[in-house]
């Protein structure tokens, strides 16, 4: 019997209570699983919450999805489901709540003490990593903007911690795959934001700004459901 998703790990709870039907013979191999929306009402969970799980039991070979006909149980799901592929896919021991948490504390900081320490040069450093030129890879101009902030900061320890922390974001980028190019050039927008902020040396301003692109990043990556249940 499916159970209401527990708020403080989501898609940890929604993927064991789905491996468990297929344990136990709720559905069976060659079966059809009901639609997102279907099961995003039993959990009491979003679509998209819905949708990452499936995607991560499709990178284990437990279920397949057919446009057009739904999502079905492999044959061999049984084997898959005890097999090393479907840990290395599922959320392992950082849930993506303690992720964006991280991403808060390191990034929001980072922005903070960048916005009180930046000299002038890194500043304009800072606007040349902000406006790449043409035809330039979006997404990494993207990336080393969030890498220069953290440089700017200059505090080493928070830089190593926070490289930890964005390989385990790049692992979700090759999972669930790009942006769609309009959400890019939100983006876009917001690190002028911050850019601003650090610019005219307004810490408390440059966090906040920070705090909103991060919270705007986490729902445009199938994360929708997180922001409605921080604590």
């Amino acid at each position: 019997m499916i159970k209401p998703a527990n708020r403080a790990s989501l898609h940890d709870n929604v993927l064991a209570q789905l491996i468990d039907g297929i344990k136990n013979g709720q559905w069976k191999p060659g079966e059809r699983l009901p639609g997102e929306m279907v099961l995003a009402q039993q959990f009491q969970v979003s679509r998209n919450c819905i949708r990452e799980v499936l995607k991560a039991m499709a990178l284990a070979n437990i279920v397949k999805a057919y446009p057009g006909s739904g999502t079905f149980i492999t044959e061999d799901a049984l084997q898959n489901i005890e097999g090393p592929q479907l840990a290395s896919t599922a959320f392992g021991s950082n849930s993506l709540w303690e992720l964006k948490e991280m991403r808060d504390l390191l990034e929001g900081h980072a922005a903070y003490l960048a916005a009180k320490r930046a000299t002038p040069e890194q500043i304009k450093q800072l606007h040349d990593v902000l406006e790449p030129p043409a035809g330039a890879d979006i997404t990494e101009a993207h990336q080393n903007f969030h890498r220069m902030l953290m440089d700017i900061a200059g505090n080493q320890l928070l830089s190593k911690i926070f490289t930890s922390v964005k390989a385990e974001l790049n692992s979700l980028r090759k999972k669930y795959g790009l942006l769609p190019k309009e959400i890019l050039t939100t983006y876009s927008r917001e690190h002028s934001e911050i850019y601003e902020m650090v610019k005219d040396h307004r810490p408390e301003a440059a966090r906040a700004a920070m705090l909103r692109h991060i919270d705007a990043a986490w729902t445009d990556t199938l994360y929708e459901d997180l922001k409605g249940n921080r604590q």
